[in-house]
């Protein structure tokens, strides 16, 4: 799954590595890392609890895109991209169109 997101000027596209539904944490949300080691801890907790398997290994140098909302009162759903492609100039929208995401456990 890919994702494309258009901040001010920039046109990125992300992969899609992991998705799930989790009580309300903030271990998942962590933005720096004494070590690579800590990294790559961190980052297979991630993808261990994907409910699918996007089959996309993460390294040191990716960046990672987090996004998560309310699931229900107790947990969140988050999802988690690495940055694959980024453009300064904007590519030319050809159609648009809705991301549903459905998460089922």
């Amino acid at each position: 799954m890919l994702l494309n997101y258009l901040p001010k000027q920039k046109n990125t596209l992300w992969q899609v590595f992991s998705v799930y539904h989790i009580p309300t944490t903030s271990d998942y949300i962590q933005v720096k890392f004494s070590s690579n080691e800590d990294f790559t801890t961190w980052s297979k907790m991630l993808i261990n609890r994907s409910s699918y398997n996007f089959n996309t290994s993460i390294n040191e140098s990716d960046n990672v895109l987090t996004l998560s909302t309310c699931y229900n009162e107790n947990k969140k759903v988050v999802l988690h991209a690495k940055l694959i492609k980024k453009k300064q100039d904007n590519f030319k929208i050809l159609s648009c169109f809705n991301l549903q995401l459905i998460v089922k456990l």
